[in-house]
């Protein structure tokens, strides 16, 4: 079988348009920087990133430091089958004990979350802090694509440098 065709992209909007997916998908810390894929049709396809992981801290610190997002993690989830079962979610990080739990999620207390986005050493799929996603606040409700990018313009200048 062939390899598809790749067509590949490192553009800053390409990086600004990444994190903010990111960031309204309510995605883990441990998505962040991975290559996207596009499957264009036939053996076509166009990958977006990676990135450095340094550009991408930086973008979403920028945008923490701004107001415009929380760090939440899963605090219970529910099955969908008669009966409703609850499955509650504990986590061996020390950010715990000073998140609020808001309905099903634990919000981090802002200095624990600005941590964790300062220090990508921590975004992993394993480790207290895996089951940790970025979330967008009420403040971003009417914000366009380009107020997002303006935020971070001098950063993503050049998305490949550290």
């Amino acid at each position: 079988m062939a390899e598809p065709e790749q067509q590949r992209s490192l553009t800053p909007t390409g990086l600004v348009g990444q994190m903010l997916t990111l960031v309204y998908e309510e995605a883990p810390f441990w998505e962040i920087g991975s290559p996207v894929t596009e499957y264009l049709g036939g053996d076509q396809t166009f990958v977006e990133g990676p990135w450095s992981i340094e550009s991408c801290s930086a973008v979403l610190l920028r945008w923490f430091d701004a107001g415009w997002l929380h760090c939440i993690a899963v605090a219970r989830s529910h099955t969908i089958r008669k009966p409703a079962e609850i499955h509650r979610y504990t986590y061996d990080a020390d950010w715990q004990s000073r998140a609020t739990l808001n309905k099903d999620y634990w919000v981090l207390q802002r200095s624990d979350a600005r941590a964790l986005v300062a220090d990508p050493a921590r975004w992993s799929t394993g480790g207290p802090d895996a089951g940790v996603c970025l979330c967008r606040t009420d403040a971003t409700d009417s914000m366009t694509f380009a107020e997002w990018a303006a935020a971070v313009s001098d950063i993503i200048a050049d998305p490949t440098a550290p």
